[in-house]
């Protein structure tokens, strides 16, 4: 049974957890015309690797040339509407391939939310998620070895999630509602990479553009259906990596899908890659 996007909105909007489950799903409930599409394209997004991760830079785009595979691990966490939150964890290996890098990240999702006086339980996701990167341009700034240059790069992704975003009982009726997404993103980083003894510092700035579909899923006493949505639209991230000549590297960064119910992450990111 599908059921329309008025009727989800509706059921999110539920006295016992507006905010809650509106700020997962990126619905803004006061909207008179909430554009459903913008809206299912960045609950994808940001259940998936892509739009809930900081970005990593590959190692090639700080500098290094790299024979062996890398680990990363990032963290980030994103405070929504009310007391609505997530905290995401992801762990991934970097496997280079010339000046490209191939990426696969597998991640968790922690749903937190606190509505007092309610029976209402947040819960969690899983993602999967696979990028290809490359330096596309590199260019030295300055004359002789400076160790600064400026690099033009690419990042290609593929990313899935699933998982039982809430549930809840309020005046005797129960609902849960789930959500399973893809997502599709290419993001095009401008970095700066400045050099000082045995530490390079890269500031970065990434626009990105992404397509994702999410599928809502409600059951309950109320009723039960789902709903199948889709669209584009574009994120920007960015931040700073602090690389070692050990091959490790500590970056910190943020990521925002633009539009106005999705709130900014924050988050950090551990790397090794000889």
């Amino acid at each position: 049974m599908r059921i329309r996007y008025v009727t989800l909105l509706a059921v999110l909007a539920l006295p016992f957890a507006p905010a809650p489950a509106a700020a997962q799903f990126c619905l803004g409930v006061d909207e008179e015309n909430p554009d459903f599409n913008s809206a299912a394209a960045c609950a994808a997004a940001t259940n998936t690797p892509f739009g809930a991760l900081p970005t990593l830079l590959p190692a090639s785009s700080l500098g290094r040339t790299v024979t062996g595979i890398g680990f990363n691990f990032r963290f980030a966490n994103m405070d929504e509407e009310g007391d609505a939150g997530r905290r995401n964890f992801g762990v991934g290996i970097e496997i280079p391939m010339g000046t490209a890098s191939l990426g696969f990240t597998g991640g968790y999702v922690d749903y937190t939310c606190d509505v007092p006086g309610e029976d209402v339980n947040c819960k969690s996701a899983i993602m999967l998620g696979g990028r290809f990167a490359a330096p596309l341009v590199i260019s030295p700034i300055g004359t002789g070895d400076t160790g600064q240059s400026f690099v033009l790069g690419m990042n290609a992704s593929l990313g899935f999630g699933t998982g039982d975003v809430i549930d809840a009982t309020f005046v005797g009726e129960t609902i849960e509602v789930s959500g399973r997404g893809i997502s599709v993103g290419v993001g095009v980083p401008f970095s700066l990479v400045a050099r000082s003894g045995n530490i390079t510092i890269t500031p970065f700035i990434e626009p990105a553009f992404f397509w994702g579909q999410t599928k809502f899923e409600i059951d309950g006493s109320i009723g039960a259906g789902e709903e199948t949505e889709g669209g584009t639209g574009f994120v920007i991230g960015g931040g700073v990596s602090f690389g070692f000549a050990s091959g490790l590297a500590l970056d910190v960064g943020f990521k925002k899908v633009m539009l106005d119910e999705a709130k900014a992450l924050i988050g950090l990111g551990l790397s090794f890659q000889r």
